[in-house]
């Protein structure tokens, strides 16, 4: 239940919900022990998520890359940037990534380094088929209705929010028992 919630995030377009999961990424307390592969998970799951989500959680990453390497491991760090690889569709957010390895790289295990290499390549591409392709894809979404999607009034919120109640309440069970 937990594992569909928090894949779950990457929909969301309300600011507050997804500040408060990358809070949670370095919450580590006794009262509610948050184990690495939920760190991870809330991480990718943002990542793979929609525009709002893959920022914010690049943001965070880039800001936090120095105690988030000294919490996950090399092999949770390196998935981190593969579904970023696989995931960046924006020139802004492949800028973040290069920014990030700029910044971070002697922080960096081999590994690591070769993954966000691997991502920065892998986005570079994508971004390059993207660019070739963009009027085809643009005028087949126009011909298709894609452009006029109304947003919810309250931004998808008050799910987000009743969801996070719930699996809230249902972690909670799972760490008291």
């Amino acid at each position: 239940l937990v594992d569909s919630f928090i894949l779950s995030l990457g929909c969301s377009r309300d600011v507050a919900v997804i500040r408060f999961y990358l809070d949670m990424v370095h919450m580590d307390g006794p009262g509610l022990p948050i184990p690495n592969s939920l760190r991870d998970h809330i991480l990718v799951s943002l990542i793979k998520g929609g525009p709002t989500t893959r920022q914010l959680a690049l943001e965070y990453i880039s800001s936090n890359y120095r105690s988030l390497s000294e919490i996950l491991q090399e092999r949770q760090l390196s998935s981190l940037f593969e579904a970023m690889g696989a995931n960046i569709n924006s020139r802004v957010e492949y800028d973040m990534l290069v920014r990030l390895k700029d910044t971070n790289k002697g922080l960096m295990s081999v590994a690591v380094a070769d993954a966000v290499q691997r991502a920065i390549s892998y986005a570079d591409e994508t971004l390059d088929w993207l660019d070739k392709h963009s009027i085809v894809i643009s005028k087949w979404l126009v011909s298709q209705n894609y452009g006029s999607a109304a947003l919810p009034d309250d931004n998808g919120a008050n799910i987000i929010v009743q969801s996070g109640v719930i699996a809230a309440m249902a972690f909670l069970c799972v760490v008291i028992r």
